[in-house]
């Protein structure tokens, strides 16, 4: 603002809060008191100023508190506005040019200005302060406030009497100041030859994230050449939502809108005539003060009563930029000394190695309630160009609530042996300023395998839940199975149920039991025919024991006499008295009876004679 400025200019701080919040206002850090050229309300958080002098100007912040804390705006600055004069008003400079030859006439002793953004150059011709020199496709004025002429014509030349000045002009103030005299001579050509390009004027700029910036460049040539821009990706530059030409169809400068930071990189503008072409290369650094990262945002809390509050204030630089500082963190905006904070379990707040993360433990309601704000800074180029500190401030709030508080009002144990229903109730409070509880129930069967969850368990025949979902019944004769052993282990299992709101849930569980066993049956679809040949192998597989033992039994037993060798043998009988044993006849030996004691067949023959043994001549002994 210009001093003495009588037009009054209005801040307007707002916050919410309940109870409703009043207003402060500070001034470089101290309690604002209100005066004929500023004021504040406490109530409505506007900020005045009417007519500034100059020790009005400065830092200006707002607070908003009530009985949970206090948020604290970020601070801006007021400046007076300010040009002033040239110091070299008195000296006169003499240049001399060459008719369709470029020329270039800087503007000397510039004098301070300020806001930079406001500030400009500009080219008089003549006495006073009224005819300005207009930029035309062959005359150009660049950033820094060089008058150029892209070819000279004899109509360039200046004199005592209508002499070129530069001056310097701020918008806010309605101010321009006019610098020393300079005097312009042409040498006339006769045959004029064609000029190549050349570059005159290209300066490498920087634009804040989200913001506009202008690239130019100024070629001379004769005649004069056609100008042509690229982006970063070496694709043609054309008018559009994001670019613009400004200064009619000279194509000089480039505007470039909403910069992100996919905007940053190198720019071609090429020249071309008769005699050739040029390129010039302007690098284009889009910048920001510190930032969260897409997608994060420093978030307010509801934590329930006894647990922690974590805050991250994980802001970050543009890319190749260097890192934000450490953050600030502050308590109803009050710095957070080192005494505060600690690793011991007694101390209430709790830092990360590298400060992002600020943990508050074991919150209680109302006294930990409060607003948390933490700022930190990166370095920018300002608009005037020169380096400056921004920085960034993220606040939130802390609101600690009673936690959800769960009663049984049933037992949580049944064991059932009959498809009786039962019912499992429950009941839940908590912070009366929450929103109503939710009630999300499920089941887990008795395998550990069986799930159902909410949507599907109250889709179930066999449940019925009452309005609010506090209650849940079970019918186990409502499972369609034919028998009441199955119905039964059907809805067996643990019955959870999930009671929760934005900020809190607590789970507790019903279990339900059954000491009927299930009966043994066959798998489904276990066909008949697999049964009969399994049923089959096993009987085959029995016979095959029984001849392995049977072949077991005979192993090692003298073979019988073969009958082939001697016909003769068949007819003889055993002497009296003896006995074939058992244990040496074959299976396919016929055992016959053996005849009495007294049989006279046998009397002649001799007692001690073996008719079993034979001789070495195969006789018998």
């Amino acid at each position: 603002m210009k001093e003495e400025d009588d037009t009054p200019k209005m801040f307007k701080c707002s916050s919410t809060g309940k109870p409703a919040p009043t207003y402060e206002w500070r001034k470089d850090g101290k309690v604002f008191v209100n005066s004929l050229q500023i004021t504040s309300n406490t109530m409505t958080g506007e900020l005045i100023i009417i007519k500034p002098e100059v020790v009005n100007f400065g830092t200006f912040q707002c607070f908003a508190s009530n009985k949970h804390g206090s948020a604290m705006a970020a601070p801006f600055k007021v400046k007076r506005a300010v040009v002033m004069s040239f110091i070299d008003t008195q000296e006169e400079r003499r240049v001399e040019a060459t008719q369709y030859k470029e020329m270039s006439i800087p503007c000397t002793g510039k004098p301070k200005c300020v806001p930079g953004n406001e500030c400009f150059i500009e080219w008089l011709i003549g006495e006073g302060t009224s005819n300005k020199v207009v930029e035309t496709s062959r005359i150009a004025v660049d950033k820094d406030g060089t008058l150029h002429f892209l070819y000279v014509e004899l109509a360039d030349e200046s004199s005592t009497a209508v002499p070129y000045a530069c001056g310097r002009n701020n918008e806010l103030m309605k101010a321009l100041y006019k610098g020393g005299n300079v005097i312009m001579t042409v040498k006339k050509v006769t045959n004029p030859s064609h000029v190549k390009p050349k570059v005159l004027f290209s300066q490498d700029v920087t634009g804040l994230l989200g913001g506009e910036v202008e690239l130019q460049c100024i070629f001379s040539g004769y005649p004069l050449p056609e100008i042509a821009w690229f982006s970063p990706e070496n694709t043609s530059i054309q008018p559009s939502s994001k670019y613009s030409f400004v200064g009619g169809t000279f194509r000089r400068n480039l505007k470039i809108k909403t910069l992100s930071g996919s905007d940053e990189g190198s720019y071609i503008c090429s020249a071309i005539n008769r005699r050739g072409k040029v390129n010039a290369r302007i690098y284009l650094n889009v910048t920001s003060k510190p930032r969260f990262p897409e997608g994060q945002i420093f978030e307010s809390q509801v934590v329930p009563r006894g647990d922690n509050a974590v805050f991250r204030c994980n802001m970050e630089s543009m890319r190749y930029e260097i890192h934000p500082t450490r953050p600030i963190w502050r308590r109803n905006g009050i710095e957070l000394n080192p005494r505060q904070i600690g690793s011991s379990s007694s101390q209430k707040y709790h830092l990360s190695d590298d400060g992002t993360i600020l943990t508050i433990k074991n919150v209680q309601n109302p006294g930990d309630s409060c607003n948390i704000m933490c700022q930190t800074s990166n370095v920018i180029i300002d608009v005037n160009g020169d380096d400056a500190e921004a920085s960034t401030y993220a606040d939130a709030f802390l609101r600690v609530i009673d936690p959800i508080t769960v009663q049984l009002l049933t037992q949580s144990q049944f064991e059932i042996d009959a498809p009786e229903p039962l019912s499992m109730t429950c009941s839940a409070t908590t912070d009366p300023s929450v929103p109503k509880l939710s009630f999300k129930w499920s089941l887990l069967g008795a395998d550990n395998v069986t799930y159902y969850d909410h949507n599907t368990l109250t889709s179930k025949p066999f449940v019925s839940f009452n309005i609010d979902m506090t209650n849940l019944t079970i019918d186990p004769a409502m499972v369609k199975m034919d028998n009441d052993d199955d119905k039964v282990r059907a809805v067996t299992g643990t019955y959870r149920v999930n009671i929760s709101h934005t900020h809190d849930w607590e789970m507790i569980s019903f279990e339900i039991t059954s000491n009927i066993k299930p009966a043994i049956k066959a798998p489904a679809g276990f066909d008949l025919w697999i049964i009969g040949v399994i049923l089959g192998v096993i009987v085959l597989l029995i016979v095959v024991i029984v001849i392995i033992c049977t072949l077991y039994r005979n192993r090692g037993r003298k073979k019988p006499v073969d009958k082939k060798k001697d016909s003769s043998f068949s007819d003889l009988s055993r002497a009296d008295g003896e006995k074939t044993p058992l244990d040496k006849i074959s299976l396919s030996d016929v055992v016959k009876p053996l005849k009495s004691d007294d049989d006279s067949s046998t009397g002649d023959s001799d007692d001690d004679a073996d008719m079993t043994k034979l001789n070495e001549d195969r006789s018998f002994r």
